[in-house]
């Protein structure tokens, strides 16, 4: 029988005593995957027991096992495994450290590789023998035994999860059991004896509720299934060639990951595992509970490993990863520091090996996770110095490397920071003694005499590398400045991160193909230096080469001096022209572009664009505010000289309605959709105002924070809600965010990036709060997406789809509502219901979330809400709380007000759109479709009406290829091959189906090329069976993606419903939004009552121009026009040959160049989220400016 230490410790549980007969060892390990990005992004490979990695892991390298041994580990679990790589330098330097280690098949074999197990009906014998051969040939054996670190093996990690899922047991079990089969079958061939290691399987902490005897326990129905199916695997349709039900009981250990704390360990799990599992030992495979004191836990679930069953847990995790962004940043008791210490070639590129910070408890002020680990370990710990030591010549130039020099207290070493920053800047220091009283200053020493001696504007300025760059810019007398300085290469940075900044640069430069550089530009080095000074002198906003000439540290502004030096290598440069030549280049561009800068009155299709860039100021034709005159389009309209009117348009749409003849003949939807960057045929709400237009429907992120209404010039407290928010970024495009007396941020992730902001605006004496919402259940996210603006006299509210970032604000198709709302007269509140309710939902809301106190929001009236709230919260919610969250909270509005469309007694349907689409049940599709099906008569009693059409948009392949950002737009796109396989007849792609030439369908298609990140429901109606006639009987916006923990699962016979997400989206009502009209004496985005007697009925009718109300022909009911981007009915389903797009299609699916001559990977999710590079490439160093 072999004897693994797991194994050994079952022999230790029956004994349960300590002292003489020893006492139990428990498992200490360290979850292990240190991705060396501190941004969303994507690697080339995620095996870090290679030696590609040895930089961090080695003592060699930043050392990273032997901190490990340092916190009192004894073991590290690993995720990646490349089979192809040796593992034995790392298995021997753990040993070496004392370190079991436990290894992980990766996902490759069962999921993504060609011919993986779900394309042989997950019998992964084949696939996962040959993978674990390679791993036994390349140091998991050594003369036919096992490393001795070796103790476990995890087959796969989370299965429940993603072969197919919990609601398949018998397929992800069958699975298992053939991958485990092929280890033998490889350990057989390979000769391998002694020792052997067990096996696991790590579930999810889930309730498997299509597993027998799960008893609603989470991980006890997976593990029983398993067991049975390791028992009788003929019965899972599977032969195998090993004794499975032997090695069960000599080889076997159960595993499973939970972000629960160690009080739910027993009552939730180990009280029935250890009645079930007798003799099968089990231990956490993923251990962190981030909303509770890390201290305390840890040593809880310690001292009921060492009187349990459980055999211990692997710490999760060792560093916070960036790169995965959202809920995964709440782990991690390591995070990156400012400072690079090595460089490693990672298969292939080179990335940065930054230093340790220890994160510290969020739930213990002023202690590290890393502190509490040590203790309840039993570690002796690490001291922080110990762990990134300031070099002034390695920090980064921007705030963060700023502060950490500053942190030192050290003239000498500012002053050499100082000199690197004006090396930035294309400057060369020509006085040293000014030089040093200069980082006197910034240093915080003699403050006072400094200021002085410098003549600056404030005696107390703050210190902050934001002013030292504004005190630089202002180009003092003690600095020379080098007119033919030029955007080149950081030759300090590494060569991934310069390629990345050459991948933003030629996106971003339309006129110019990249694969026509010169032939001198052989290396990524000589490319970046011609690119990125392409890019500088073609695309720059100013004279801010910190801005401007940045790309995340890959490049410096540098005087001639600085890059004759560094041009090239030594040789290089004599053999390929060297310095004279690139001089030579960069004098070609200078004067290029300044003679295209004398040329701009030529006419180019590119002119308006090229304006905008050199000037900041829009190049479109601007519209008459005349409503009878003809709307020139920019780019020369729809291609064709063609002008449209919108009387023109009017009159086409006269065939379906009639005129109602109604004193509420005005109309505003009170729905908003993003302004996209580069689109002619839209407008800002700004925008038309400057044009005398009433109506707009395409908001800009400063349409929400810079437009005050009422008079107002600034808000008097900003809250801020969003799952992902970039605030220095938000902040240089909303300045007054950083003005305003109080602002409270509710955030999932971009915690860092907003510490930024709240340092800068304390230092200005302005009041800042963060908080991150706690989520007591795993797979949850805070996922809101809110702007509350409380001004003297009145509230606006907005309720987006999008997160605070470029991309989405940008390039993605997103939605909103946004409303004003006055000051309550004389403190008596309306007694509108509709508003009563508004306001309940917002107040429940943040009393569940934290954050902010809602009570200030009764000082206002919300009579004229023009929709209804639909949030969720996670939690276990019943009785009274039932239908107050989730879909139930939706069921419960659609049969109080979705009333009207039924007269009409036609054919009806329900689309169902989002970014992301869970794995859905059959059970839940069907509890999901009840809720939207609902409805009810003009006298509330909820209407038996046959249940429509369901249908769900998405993007398909193509789509995503050729739209507006390129393959990179699948980053935000979240869809599994196996959802679509589940639900095949469904799929309709995403936008219009209008192939017209006016505004409106020109806009319409544009917009279908910024990939969807709104999420919207909605059921419609069509005319005499005919399709280009329908109509909307409600609609709902928000940010609820298709899943459970989005919008709940119904549990316990229906008495229960069970929700994991913050969630917030609104519900348009045709019944409500026909008693409002847009309140022109306000301004703003008020509105105001009208007409308050009973309506003959209403509909939304989508993609009409003019905002007038009109009576459908002959059905007696008002039209309400509403601008709407998806095609209604759907849009025709995909193809074969362009199918739905999903995230784990064949390679060969994603086939093709991009718009930006890419193919699929080449620019990875890096180029997404709040520090995507598509952001920090122009405005790293920049944001700081800006504060």
């Amino acid at each position: 029988m072999a004897f693994g230490w797991l194994l050994f410790m079952v022999c230790i549980r029956m004994q349960m005593t300590h002292g003489s007969q020893g006492s139990k060892e428990v498992l200490k390990g360290i979850s292990y995957g240190p991705s060396p990005l501190k941004a969303a992004g994507r690697l080339p490979n995620d095996d870090f027991m290679s030696d590609s990695a040895k930089a961090q892991w080695s003592s060699s390298g930043r050392g990273d096992l032997a901190i490990m041994k340092k916190l009192g580990a004894n073991a590290v679990r690993l995720y990646g495994n490349d089979p192809r790589e040796d593992h034995r330098p790392f298995l021997d330097e753990a040993h070496g450290q004392g370190l079991q280690v436990i290894p992980g098949m990766s996902d490759y074999p069962y999921t993504q590789m060609p011919g993986n197990c779900m394309t042989t009906e997950y019998n992964c014998y084949s696939q996962i023998k040959e993978q674990y051969r390679s791993n036994l040939e390349n140091g998991f054996l050594k003369d036919g035994s096992y490393h001795p670190a070796l103790q476990t093996i995890i087959v796969i990690n989370e299965p429940d999860l993603k072969i197919p899922g919990e609601s398949q047991p018998k397929m992800f079990s069958r699975a298992i059991i053939s991958a485990i089969d092929g280890m033998l079958d490889a350990e057989k061939e390979a000769g391998a004896k002694g020792n052997l290691p067990n096996f696991t399987a790590t579930f999810s902490f889930g309730v498997c509720t299509a597993c027998p005897g799960a008893k609603s326990k989470p991980s006890l129905g997976q593990m029983l299934e398993l067991r049975r199916a390791m028992q009788k695997p003929e019965e899972y349709g599977y032969k195998p060639k090993n004794d499975l039900a032997h090695v069960y009981k000599s080889r076997f250990t159960n595993s499973f990951n939970t972000n629960n704390p160690a009080t739910d360990m027993k009552p939730l799990f180990l009280d029935d595992y250890e009645a079930l599992f007798p003799s099968t030992p089990v231990f956490i495979g993923e251990y962190h509970a981030p909303h509770v004191q890390a201290g305390q836990d840890l040593q809880k679930i310690m001292s009921i490993a060492e009187n349990s069953s459980l055999a211990g847990v692997s710490f999760f995790e060792f560093q916070v990863r960036y790169d995965k962004g959202g809920s995964e940043m709440q782990f991690g008791m390591f995070g990156l520091g400012v400072q690079k210490i090595a460089s490693m070639d990672f298969f292939g590129t080179t990335f940065p090996v930054w230093c340790l910070t220890e994160v510290t408890d969020k739930q213990t002020a002023g202690v590290s996770v890393v502190d509490e680990l040590a203790k309840a370990f039993g570690g002796q710990g690490i001291k922080a110095n110990d762990l990134c030591i300031i070099d002034p010549q390695k920090v980064p130039i921007s705030e963060d490397g700023y502060q950490a020099v500053l942190s030192l207290k050290d003239v000498q070493k500012m002053a050499s920071f100082v000199k690197r920053v004006v090396g930035h800047m294309g400057g060369t220091v020509s006085n040293q003694q000014e030089l040093q009283s200069f980082a006197q200053r910034y240093t915080g020493a003699a403050r006072v005499a400094a200021v002085r001696a410098h003549r600056a504007r404030s005696l107390v300025g703050n210190l902050s590398f934001a002013s030292m760059a504004s005190d630089l810019g202002q180009h003092p007398s003690w600095i020379n400045w080098d007119v033919m300085a030029a955007c080149v290469a950081d030759r300090s940075s590494d060569s991934g991160s310069v390629g990345q900044a050459i991948s933003y640069a030629c996106s971003k430069l339309q006129s110019f193909n990249c694969s026509n550089l010169p032939a001198t530009c052989q290396d990524i080095w000589l490319k970046a230096d011609y690119v990125l000074s392409l890019f500088y002198l073609r695309q720059a906003s100013g004279n801010l080469p910190l801005q401007d000439c940045n790309f995340d540290g890959a490049a410096m502004f540098a005087p001639a001096s600085t890059y004759r030096g560094v041009a090239g290598e030594p040789g290089h440069l004599e053999r390929e022209g060297g310095s004279q030549g690139f001089l030579a280049a960069m004098s070609f561009l200078r004067d290029f572009f300044r003679v295209l800068e004398l040329s701009d009155d030529e006419p180019d299709e590119h002119e308006p664009e090229r304006k905008k860039r050199r000037t900041g100021h829009s190049a479109e034709t601007v519209a008459s505010s005349s409503a009878d005159v003809p709307v020139h389009l920019a780019n020369g309209g729809a291609g064709d000289g063609t002008q449209v009117t919108q009387e023109d348009d009017v009159r086409a749409e006269s065939r379906r309605f009639a005129d109602s003849g109604s004193a509420c003949e005005r109309f505003h939807p009170a729905l908003y959709f993003n302004k996209l960057m580069d689109c002619p045929y839209t407008c800002s709400a700004l925008e038309a105002g400057n044009r005398g237009q009433t109506l707009c429907d395409d908001l800009t992120l400063k349409d929400i924070f810079e437009n005050p209404p009422l008079g107002n010039e600034l808000a008097t407290h900003v809250v801020l809600v969003n799952f992902m928010i970039d605030l220095p970024w938000l902040c240089q495009q909303c300045p007054s965010l950083l003005r305003v007396p109080r602002l409270s941020v509710l955030y999932g992730d971009g915690g860092e990036a907003c510490r930024q902001v709240e340092k800068q605006r304390t230092s200005m004496g302005l009041l800042t709060s963060l908080h991150s919402p706690a989520l007591p259940l795993q797979w949850g996210t805070h996922h809101s997406k809110i702007v509350l603006l409380l001004y003297k006299n009145c509230l606006r509210v907005c309720i987006r789809t999008f997160n605070d970032i470029f991309a989405d604000v940008y390039d993605k198709s997103n939605a909103m509502f946004i409303q004003d709302f006055p000051e309550i007269q004389d403190r008596v509140g309306s007694d509108d219901e509709f508003g009563r309710d508004f306001l309940l939902e917002l107040e429940k809301y943040f009393k569940a979330c934290g954050g902010f106190d809602p009570a200030a929001l009764h000082a206002y009236d919300f009579s004229t809400a023009a929709v209804a709230i639909v949030s969720s919260v996670p939690g276990y919610h019943t009785s009274g709380q039932l239908h107050a969250w989730g879909h139930l909270r939706l069921r419960k509005l659609l049969g109080q007000h979705s009333q009207g469309s039924q007269r009409l007694g036609l054919d009806d349907g329900i689309i169902c759109q989002a970014s992301s689409f869970g794995a859905l049940s059959k059970k839940w599709m069907e509890e999901f479709c009840v809720t939207l099906s609902t409805t009810a008569t003009a006298d509330g009693k909820l209407l038996k009406h046959k249940q429509p059409t369901v249908t769900f948009v998405a993007p398909t392949v193509g789509q995503v290829r050729d739209s507006t950002e390129g393959w990179v737009s699948s980053a935000s796109l979240f869809i599994k091959r196996a959802t679509v396989s589940a639900w095949p007849a469904l799929w309709r792609r995403w936008g219009p189906k209008s192939q017209g030439r006016d505004v409106r369908d020109l806009r319409l298609k544009h917009r279908a090329m910024a990939m969807p990140h709104l999420k919207t429901l909605c059921r419609y109606v069509t005319f005499d069976g005919n399709d280009g006639d329908a109509a909307l009987s409600w609609l709902y916006v928000g940010s609820h993606n298709m899943s459970k923990s989005a919008w709940g699962e119904v549990q316990k016979g229906g008495s229960q419903i069970c929700v994991r997400s913050y969630e917030m989206g609104v519900m348009y009502f045709p019944s409500r939004l026909s008693t409002l009209k847009q309140d022109m004496s306000r301004g703003g985005f008020f509105l105001q009552p009208v007409c308050p007697e009973a309506h003959i009925g209403a509909v939304f009718v989508p993609v009409a121009w003019s905002s007038a109300q009109a009576v459908i022909s002959g059905r007696g009911m008002r039209a309400l026009p509403m601008v709407f981007p998806i095609a209604i009915p759907p849009a025709p389903p995909p193809t074969a040959d362009d199918p739905t797009w999903s995230r784990d299609l064949a390679a060969e699916a994603y086939a093709g160049l991009d718009r930006f001559g890419t193919r699929f990977g080449e620019r990875g999710p890096e180029f997404y989220g709040h520090r995507a590079v598509v952001q920090r490439a122009k405005e790293s160093v920049g944001r700081q400016l800006v504060l």
